[in-house]
C-alpha cells in the first residue's frame, strides 16, 4: 500500500485524501516506498502520546480524589453541626450511628428549615463535581 507524502500514513489506492492529515493524495509515493518517517519514529510518537494521555488523565483523577476527600470531610463537619443545632448532643450521637441517613438528610434539612443552601452545595455539588472530574480523567486515559 502507498504512504501519504505529508504524514506517512498508509492508505488504500482508491483514497483521494489522507484519512489522517487530509492532504490530497494526487502526489502519491509509489507503492512500497516509505516516506521520511520511519516505523520506529511513528511508534515513538504514539508512545509519547499515550504517556501524555496517561499523565493528564492521572492528574484529573488525582484532583478528583483530593476533592472527594476535602469535600467529604467538610461535608461531614457541616452536617454534624447541622444535626447538633437541630437535635443537640444526642442527635449527633444518633447521627454518627446512622451516618448514611444523616449524610443524605442534613443538607436538605438545612435548606428547607433554615433556607441555607450552602451545605447542599458543598455535599452534593462537590461530590458531583469530583465524580465528573474523575470521569474526564478516565475518558482521557481510556479506563
Amino acid at each position: 500500500m502507498p504512504f501519504c507524502p505529508e504524514c506517512g500514513t498508509e492508505y488504500y489506492e482508491d483514497n483521494s485524501h489522507c484519512t489522517r492529515c487530509g492532504k490530497k493524495l494526487k502526489d502519491r509515493l509509489p507503492t512500497g516506498e516509505s516516506p521520511d518517517w520511519t516505523q520506529q519514529e511513528r511508534h515513538g510518537l504514539a508512545t509519547m502520546g499515550n504517556r501524555l494521555r496517561g499523565t493528564v488523565g492521572g492528574i484529573f483523577k488525582a484532583i478528583a480524589v483530593i476533592m472527594w476527600i476535602v469535600v467529604g470531610l467538610a461535608g461531614l463537619i457541616i452536617e454534624l453541626v447541622i444535626v447538633e443545632e437541630a437535635a443537640g448532643f444526642w442527635g449527633v450521637v444518633l447521627g454518627i450511628t446512622f451516618l448514611p441517613a444523616v449524610l443524605l438528610a442534613a443538607p436538605w434539612y438545612a435548606l428547607v428549615a433554615w433556607g441555607n443552601w450552602l451545605p447542599l452545595l458543598v455535599v452534593y455539588g462537590g461530590g458531583i463535581s469530583a465524580a465528573i472530574l474523575y470521569g474526564v480523567g478516565s475518558a482521557i486515559t481510556g479506563d
